[in-house]
């Protein structure tokens, strides 16, 4: 018996050491952990935006858009003409040390998350009524639920708001943008049975 258990020992470390070994001989060196590459609904930029956001002190002359351009979503400095370091300059083009500081951190976290090219929330879609609510009473919103997300009521948004901007709203209660992420692709406003294109 004791043989066993020491020959079985002796292979699982031999599998071990070899499962060690591989995946350094199979990539390079050089290579790291991608980042998240599941695309950012444009309806959810506002949080990478503030996850980006988070700390950074600006001058009082220097603002900030969110712009888009393709997959990529990125947070662009302007100043102020109250600026004495150029008032002319709409966006900065010449960057000071301190612009050009905000200007790579920002860029280096936007640079890591791909924006959905499409809107992935369907605008005025015709969804028959009775299988939508079904799918949001006894699948949605217990995914939400699971997710930790508190879905908000529609009519909470007022009579101006869109036929899923209740989903949006609910998303927006997640801690981080990654779990928010998360729920929006296990937890999809439309199934793929009622999304037809």
């Amino acid at each position: 018996m004791n043989i066993r258990v020491a020959a079985f020992a002796a292979l699982a470390a031999s599998v071990l050491a070899a499962a060690a070994v591989a995946p350094a001989l199979a990539r390079p060196a050089s290579a790291s952990v991608a980042l998240d590459e599941r695309p950012v609904p444009k309806d959810l930029l506002g949080m990478l935006a503030s996850d980006c956001l988070d700390g950074v002190v600006f001058p009082m002359y220097v603002s900030v858009e969110l712009t888009v351009d393709g997959d990529r979503a990125a947070l662009v400095l302007s100043r102020s003409s109250a600026s004495d370091v150029d008032p002319t300059s709409f966006p900065i083009v010449d960057f000071t040390p301190q612009e050009a500081a905000l200007r790579d951190r920002l860029d280096s976290c936007m640079a890591g998350r791909p924006v959905a090219r499409e809107d992935m929330i369907p605008g005025a879609q015709a969804v028959d009524s009775l299988l939508y609510r079904d799918y949001r009473e006894r699948r949605l919103l217990p995914c939400l639920s699971a997710h930790g997300i508190s879905a908000i009521t529609p009519s909470a948004l007022g009579l101006g708001a869109g036929a899923y901007d209740w989903y949006i709203a609910s998303l927006y209660q997640a801690p981080s943008l990654d779990e928010a992420l998360d729920t929006w692709y296990d937890c999809p406003v439309l199934p793929p049975y009622l999304d037809a294109d």
